[in-house]
């Protein structure tokens, strides 16, 4: 990677995305290999016992929220500067279980920037993040981001319903008239 940065004059990021079980079952070998990664974007969702839904305000140390055994590998990894993101559900039907309020999510971000590795928070999956606003809002407030005001909901524009509408009449028509014809 260093060498194709030096050669191309472009910067290239190594990263991983491992879920938050220390070690990640499949991602762990390669994380306790010599690879010097750039940043890793935790998936602190899906697995109830380390996810951010099981961090607990107003406690130094988190029984469940495992962030800092992420914090500890960072410093001992190939590359002691390695960003940890903390990866969340965008909306609640954006993952399988773990989404947390705006609210909450502003307490974990505050919880991690006493971290040295803390890079920001990663979002999955950006295309529901409409349907939980706050989520966003909150987010940049606690990382230190201006508040802007809610973006508008982009409407979609209208659909061909009518030809939709049309084939598939035609066509169920068709498939109806040709299943009366073999039943008789």
């Amino acid at each position: 990677m260093t060498e194709a940065t030096k050669k191309g004059g472009k910067k290239y990021l190594l990263t991983a995305a491992p879920q938050c079980p220390f070690p990640d079952l499949n991602v762990g070998p390669l994380l306790s290999s010599d690879v010097p990664f750039d940043a890793v974007f935790i998936q602190f969702y899906n697995n109830p016992h380390c996810s951010a839904k099981a961090f607990v305000s107003g406690v130094d140390k988190q029984p469940g929220f495992n962030f800092e055994t992420w914090q500890n590998w960072a410093k001992q990894s190939k590359n002691p500067n390695v960003k940890v993101m903390v990866g969340v559900p965008s909306a609640p039907g954006a993952s399988g279980s773990g989404f947390i309020s705006g609210e909450k999510l502003a307490e974990v971000i505050a919880y991690c920037k006493k971290f040295t590795n803390f890079g920001g928070v990663m979002f999955w999956d950006m295309s529901q993040a409409w349907s939980a606003p706050d989520v966003l809002t909150k987010a940049r407030a606690a990382l230190g981001g201006s508040v802007r005001p809610a973006a508008p909901v982009v409407q979609q524009p209208p659909s061909s319903s009518r030809t939709t509408s049309k084939y598939v009449s035609k066509t169920t028509s068709k498939a109806s008239t040709q299943t009366t014809k073999a039943a008789t």
